[in-house]
C-alpha cells in the first residue's frame, strides 16, 4: 500500500496570492476576466481476474483562474484542486504529468485517496512584431491525429479520453515567429525533472540536462497543412512530420510520425499514426486511425517520450463514431484494438446539456482480452469494466 504522505502549503503559497493580487493594481491593463469550473464523477468499476472485485470510486476537480490584458502582453493563471478515490490494490504513488513540485499548494496521497491542489497554469504571453511568445506553465499541444498522436510529447491524452477541455500544463516557453500568415517557425522548450516521491511525484528543480527542446516548422499551402520537427525531448533525439488536409472536400486525412533515438545507447524506433475521418451535415461523423509502435517487442529497453510507443503492442487501430441526437444531447462511440494480442476495448458517452453552463455525462467502457496472457499480459484485457456519471459546471466573468 502507497504510504501515506501530506504536503502542506509552505513560502510559495504566501508570495503567490499578493503575487496574484499585485498584478491587478498594474496600471494600463484591461479589467480581468476569471473562469471557474466544477466536475463531479462517480464510477462503478470491476476489474478483471477475479481476484480483485468491483468498486465504488469518485473524483471531484475545482479549477479557478482569471487572465489579464496589457498592452502588448497577456496573464493567464489556473489553480487546479484534485481529489479522488482509487482502489484498494493500486500501489501508483499519485504520480502527476512531469512538471515541477514546486506549484503544488498542498497534497495527500494514501493508498485510498489521491488530493491535491496545483498551479496548473500560470503563464504570460505576448507579441512582438511577427514574434509571439509564452513563458511559464502552459498546455503544450502538437498532436494532428486524435487517438493516438505519435508526436504529442507532453502530457498527451489517452486515446480513450473523451472529456479533454483542460490538458495539465508544463513548464515550457515558446517562441513563434510568422514570416507570413500561413507559415510559422517555433522553438518549443520545457523543462524535465528527476523522479521523487512528493510533491506530484517529481523533483522542485529541474533537470537541466535533460531539458526538451524543439524546432517546428509549418506550411499551409491550397489547404494542407505540413509540419516538420526535430530536436531533443527528455532523453531521446527526434526528427518527425506531420500532415493534415482534406481529399476532395470530403475525406480528412491526419497523420504523424518520428524517429527516435535514445543518447545513451538504448536504441531506436518509429512511431507513426494515420487517420481519416468525415463529418456529415446531420450531426453524425466517424473517425478511423493506426498506430505503429517500432519499439515493439521491448517497450522496456529506454523510454519513449511518448507514453503510447511504451506500451506493450506493435500494431493499433481504433474507430469512433459520433451524432447530436438533438442540440442538447450527443453520444460517441469508441473501439481500440491492440493487433498483437487482440485485446479489445469498448467505449460509449453520452453528454447532455442541463443549461448554458453545465452538462450531465454518461460513460461506459470494457475490455475484452485475457488479463493473465504471458508478456503484455493482454492489454485491452486488463482494462476494468466501468460504468461512470459526472456533472460538470462551468462560470466565466469580466
Amino acid at each position: 500500500m502507497t504510504p501515506a504522505v501530506d504536503h502542506k502549503p509552505g513560502f510559495l503559497f504566501r508570495i503567490f496570492l499578493p503575487t496574484i493580487c499585485l498584478l491587478f493594481l498594474l496600471p494600463g491593463a484591461s479589467p480581468a476576466a476569471v473562469h471557474a469550473y466544477l466536475g463531479v464523477d462517480g464510477a462503478w468499476t470491476d476489474y478483471p481476474g477475479g481476484s480483485t472485485g468491483s468498486d465504488i470510486l469518485a473524483a471531484g476537480e475545482f479549477r479557478g483562474g482569471w487572465e489579464r490584458n496589457f498592452t502588448d502582453t497577456h496573464f493567464e493563471s489556473d489553480i487546479s484542486q484534485v481529489w479522488r478515490a482509487k482502489p484498494s490494490f493500486i500501489t501508483d504513488p499519485c504520480r502527476d504529468s512531469q512538471r515541477s513540485g514546486l506549484l503544488y499548494l498542498n497534497e495527500r496521497c494514501t493508498g485510498r485517496i489521491d488530493s491535491h491542489a496545483v498551479v496548473d497554469r500560470l503563464l504570460l504571453k505576448g507579441d512582438m512584431a511577427r514574434v509571439d511568445f509564452s513563458l511559464g506553465r502552459q498546455p503544450v499541444n502538437l498532436a494532428t491525429t486524435y487517438y493516438f498522436s505519435a508526436n504529442d510529447f507532453f502530457a498527451p491524452f489517452s486515446e480513450g479520453a473523451f472529456f479533454r477541455q483542460y490538458r495539465p500544463g508544463v513548464d515550457a516557453i515558446r517562441l513563434d515567429y510568422g514570416p507570413g500568415p500561413l507559415r510559422q517557425f517555433s522553438l518549443i522548450s520545457v523543462l524535465s525533472y528527476e523522479e521523487r516521491e512528493r510533491p506530484g511525484g517529481w523533483s522542485r528543480s529541474p533537470d537541466f540536462r535533460r531539458t526538451s527542446c524543439l524546432l517546428r516548422w509549418l506550411d499551409n499551402r491550397m489547404g494542407f497543412e505540413s509540419v516538420l520537427l526535430g530536436g531533443r525531448v527528455g532523453d531521446v533525439l527526434v526528427a518527425g512530420l506531420s500532415g493534415a488536409g482534406e481529399i476532395a472536400n470530403w475525406l480528412g486525412v491526419r497523420g504523424e510520425g518520428h524517429y527516435g533515438r535514445d543518447e545513451s545507447g538504448g536504441g531506436e524506433y518509429l512511431a507513426a499514426s494515420l487517420g481519416v475521418d468525415h463529418r456529415y451535415g446531420n450531426g453524425l461523423d466517424w473517425r478511423l486511425e493506426y498506430f505503429h509502435n517500432g519499439k515493439y517487442p521491448d517497450p522496456e529497453r529506454f523510454k519513449s517520450p511518448v507514453p503510447a510507443a511504451n506500451r506493450a503492442g506493435r500494431d493499433y487501430l481504433a474507430a469512433g463514431v459520433g451524432y447530436e441526437f438533438t442540440p442538447l444531447l450527443s453520444g460517441q462511440f469508441f473501439a481500440a484494438v491492440n493487433l498483437s494480442d487482440s485485446s479489445r476495448l469498448f467505449s460509449f458517452y453520452f453528454l447532455y446539456s442541463t443549461g448554458d453552463n453545465s452538462e450531465l455525462s454518461l460513460t461506459a467502457s470494457r475490455g475484452y482480452g485475457d488479463p493473465t496472457a504471458a508478456n503484455s499480459g493482454s492489454e485491452y484485457g486488463a482494462v476494468a469494466e466501468s460504468i461512470a456519471a459526472g456533472l460538470r459546471f462551468y462560470f466565466e466573468g469580466g
